[in-house]
């Protein structure tokens, strides 16, 4: 059964605030517990496969790829884009190409800009757990008038290498700058079968300023097998031209949330 009282202690302890508001999300997913069909937002999709999974968190087990893993992986990636690639929820050095980046973009993988004391309400206990399990995940800030050359390929990969069935908590933050044209892939992958079903359970916000131009490409690619909870939310100014894409090969349960608040 999917385990709400994973020994968060465990996890390296978050900055400051950041630690009760970990707390404060965990006590929220085991108290409302997985959304149930009786809740409306969830009346078309039944979750129960996934809560009776035995899932371990990626963020406790600490499970490293192996070389195959990793040239096979290598070798799926786009080729000509800034690459930032995360296996089992932590930033891989080798596959990124985070020195690519101009001047004009600033990243971090601190919990400290992908979180804030002050998100403390939740809709669901999927976003109380990514926050809960989230210790490293990725801002980008651009700079305004930035026009990049090349797309963003964000790819979050899982894979257990035999260690059972992992749940990881992608948590993507992106600040875009006035009158900017960026173009962002956002891509995930998984190994695993009919014994061993990852799940992925991601939250993205992007923010544009004024007269922004994206688009925006969610591209799930994870085996059959694979459960994937998705929330991805867009924060608008006026004039901006926004292009957002999601496209899913198919996996045992997928679900994904756009909001667009007014």
């Amino acid at each position: 059964m999917m385990d709400f009282t994973a020994p968060i202690s465990q996890l390296n302890p978050l900055p400051g605030n950041l630690q009760d508001l970990r707390l404060k999300a965990m006590n929220y997913a085991k108290e409302t517990g997985l959304p149930t069909r009786k809740n409306e937002d969830w009346k078309y999709t039944s979750v129960k496969q996934l809560g009776e999974t035995d899932f371990k968190a990626a963020a406790l087990e600490a499970v490293r790829p192996g070389h195959d893993t990793l040239k096979a992986l290598g070798n799926d990636l786009a080729e000509d884009c800034y690459r930032v690639v995360f296996i089992n929820g932590l930033l891989d050095r080798t596959l990124s190409t985070l020195e690519d980046f101009p001047e004009s973009v600033k990243w971090s993988t601190s919990p400290e800009k992908i979180l804030s004391p002050s998100e403390t309400e939740f809709e669901n206990s999927f976003q109380a757990l990514n926050v809960a399990y989230s210790s490293q995940g990725l801002w980008l800030q651009i700079s305004p008038e930035t026009s990049l050359p090349k797309p963003i390929q964000i790819h979050f990969h899982t894979t257990s290498e035999g260690r059972g069935s992992l749940m990881v908590h992608p948590r993507v933050k992106i600040r875009i700058g006035k009158r900017s044209v960026v173009r962002i892939l956002e891509s995930y992958s998984s190994q695993g079968q009919e014994s061993v079903r990852h799940l992925a359970n991601a939250s993205t916000e992007i923010e544009m300023e004024e007269a922004v131009r994206c688009l925006h490409v969610r591209l799930q690619d994870e085996d059959l097998d694979s459960f994937h909870i998705g929330e991805t939310t867009y924060l608008t100014k006026k004039a901006c031209d926004l292009t957002s894409l999601v496209i899913s090969s198919g996996a045992r349960l997928f679900r994904h949330h756009l909001r667009l608040p007014l």
